[in-house]
């Protein structure tokens, strides 16, 4: 996210969250399966931080929520920093 291109900090954290979503949903056996969930919060805290650096405000404000809602539920409250 550090780069100024947020078209492709968007990809990127997107292309994250798929594949923690596709681990959650469908790869139950797979050694991935108990971290997918704070990955997956890590990649909404990206996105969310891409849509702002983007001034797409809505898709922020969607993707941060979602992210510390996953974060609360997986009793993560450490994953949350100052920067978010």
């Amino acid at each position: 996210l550090e780069s100024k291109n947020s078209k492709s900090a968007l990809s990127l954290a997107q292309t994250a969250a798929d594949g923690f979503e596709t681990i959650r949903e469908k790869h139950l056996y797979s050694p991935w399966w108990g971290e997918a969930a704070r990955g997956l919060a890590q990649a909404e805290l990206a996105l969310g931080s891409a849509y702002a650096r983007a001034k797409n405000w809505k898709k922020s404000v969607n993707a941060f929520e979602t992210a510390y809602q996953r974060i609360a539920s997986e009793g993560g409250s450490y994953l949350i920093t100052a920067s978010h």
